[in-house]
């Protein structure tokens, strides 16, 4: 079943707006489909819900004034692209990156796959080394 694409879009704007700014890390379940998988950064993979609740959780710790503000959310069929600029102070180590305690600023797109209403898949693509040079890590 294809997805209507105000629903696709407002799915993604959940994400965003509850989970990753807000850190309502309960509300992954309505929005994350339970065998759901993120690609992207340095080559890993989380998996379900319960990797996309880790990743949240451990950046939010490393950066915990992060925001995140969406430009542009298209949808098409049941596929959803975001763009948007990310900030933050780097306050904590997260995995291998020792914190610096520097604010960053970049951009990056996601894009996201629905399915019956939840994310099934996400792939990031972010700007990882201006990121790193603002946060003095390289």
């Amino acid at each position: 079943m294809i997805e209507p694409v105000s629903d696709v879009k407002e799915t993604v704007r959940l994400h965003f707006s509850e989970i990753v700014n807000h850190g309502k890390i309960d509300k992954i379940k309505d929005v994350w489909a339970e065998n759901c998988v993120i690609k992207g950064l340095q080559g890993r993979s989380f998996k379900g819900t319960r990797g996309v609740k880790k990743r949240i959780l451990d950046f939010r710790n490393a950066v915990p004034d992060l925001k995140v503000k969406v430009s542009d959310v298209l949808a098409e069929r049941n596929k959803v692209v975001a763009t948007w600029e990310m900030s933050g102070t780097f306050k904590h180590d997260y995995n291998e990156l020792k914190a610096t305690g520097k604010k960053f600023n970049v951009r990056g797109v996601d894009v996201f796959k629905i399915n019956k209403g939840k994310i099934q898949e996400n792939i990031l693509y972010l700007d990882v080394f201006n990121m790193l040079h603002q946060i003095d890590a390289i």
